[in-house]
């Protein structure tokens, strides 16, 4: 089995991927950020993949997830939701491209987890390491396609880490909202700095973890 096709969010890490994918022949989607925005956007998507990963950043929920980590997807879980998980096969060969990546269970939240004492308290009621806001809805609604997802993602905030009050950035449509988020940045320098930091170390992991499919 070979990667057919990548899922990414739109923005800095469809990027970052389209960087690192060049030479490839891999599919790259653009994803709209946010599960509600995610699950619209796969009901009118032709799915004519046999195995898709979903690929992007994520924030730590655990202590053991540092800042730059490639983290693969094991399971993934979403508020009052089944736990999925993903497909074994493929997650197998993409450890064997990607050496030194940790398996975790993830969560995918409907908002940005701004604090830490939120991202603590999320992962003890979840049981997971990492958050993203899109692969939950991208595992079900492919995987009852019968088609292979797989998700590995870059740890782009670490889970003592206070970020920015980020709520508003993002649109309904899954879209970020540049002045929004600037606003966001600029009322917390300190906060808005680190994220920014981690964000850019974080996105060139990621460029790089593409150049190893």
């Amino acid at each position: 089995m070979s990667v057919e096709a990548i899922f990414v969010p739109q923005g800095a890490e469809y990027d970052a991927v389209r960087r690192g994918a060049q030479g490839k022949t891999i599919e790259i989607v653009a994803l709209p950020v946010g599960p509600v925005p995610v699950q619209r956007f796969l009901e009118k998507l032709p799915l004519r993949w046999r195995s898709v990963v979903v690929i992007g950043l994520c924030g730590s929920l655990a202590p053991e997830c540092k800042l730059g980590d490639a983290v693969l997807y094991e399971t993934c879980v979403s508020k009052e939701r089944q736990l999925l998980k993903t497909d074994v096969g493929l997650s197998e060969i993409l450890e064997k491209s990607v050496f030194g990546c940790r398996r975790v269970q993830a969560l995918t939240a409907d908002a940005i987890l701004c604090t830490a004492v939120q991202k603590q308290q999320q992962g003890r009621q979840f049981q997971a390491q990492v958050v993203d806001m899109e692969t939950y809805p991208i595992l079900e609604a492919l995987s009852l396609q019968g088609i292979a997802v797989s998700a590995l993602r870059v740890v782009s905030d670490e889970w003592d880490q206070d970020l920015p009050d980020m709520q508003g950035t993002v649109d309904a449509q899954g879209n970020l909202q540049p002045w929004p988020l600037a606003v966001a940045l600029l009322s917390n320098p300190l906060a808005g700095m680190r994220l920014v930091g981690g964000s850019l170390q974080a996105l060139v992991a990621l460029e790089r973890l593409v150049q190893r499919f």
